[in-house]
């Protein structure tokens, strides 16, 4: 194997190696909510310079892919709760049946609730609890995606930061390498 062959490996392996450790911490974040693991491993990637630029790039794709699956999985709480309320014989309020996420995540127990209550006084006692049982636990579950996608929201905007200073430093410098390399040939 050829010492190219092997450097091009080595890269890949770390690649890999710090996305898989982003991944970790990310979830880590989510779940515990301190960012301060998140934070060390962004420091190191920047202290490298800007050769982890393509290290930013991979972290930040990682970032998005768990707020499109949390989307999805907010997505999906809509429908289940659509179709819970169908079965049931009840159209759902407007807030719920709209599609977009952003219309989805201010929904908490509460106004579940309060704009079913007069649905449920239709219903026979056993529908109604299991409605308020229902909206009760997808309101907390939607409320737990929320909480998710804004604090991914801050990563995200604190990798793309970082991303950008060294990706203007990146630029400065081969800037300064092309003006060093343009006097070279004229002197």
């Amino acid at each position: 194997m050829s010492e190219k062959s092997l450097e091009d490996l080595l890269a890949i392996a770390e690649r890999s190696f710090v996305r898989m450790e982003a991944q970790e911490l990310i979830g880590q974040y989510l779940e515990e909510g301190d960012q301060s693991p998140f934070e060390k491993l962004l420091e190191n990637l920047v202290l490298a310079g800007t050769s982890s630029l393509s290290l930013l790039r991979d972290i930040l794709e990682e970032i998005r892919a768990t707020k499109s699956s949390l989307s999805l999985e907010g997505v999906d709480l809509r429908q289940e709760l659509i179709e819970a309320m169908a079965d049931l014989g009840i159209q759902p309020p407007p807030r719920i049946s709209q599609s977009d996420l952003e219309t989805i995540v201010p929904i908490q127990q509460f106004t579940l609730e309060d704009s079913l209550y007069d649905v449920t006084g239709a219903l026979a006692a056993e529908d109604a609890q299991l409605l308020e049982d229902m909206c009760g636990d997808t309101g907390k579950r939607v409320a737990n995606i929320g909480r998710k996608l804004l604090l991914l929201n801050d990563i995200e905007q604190s990798v793309m930061d970082w991303f950008h200073c060294l990706t203007y430093e990146a630029a400065r410098s081969l800037e300064f390498e092309i003006g060093r390399t343009s006097k070279q040939r004229i002197h």
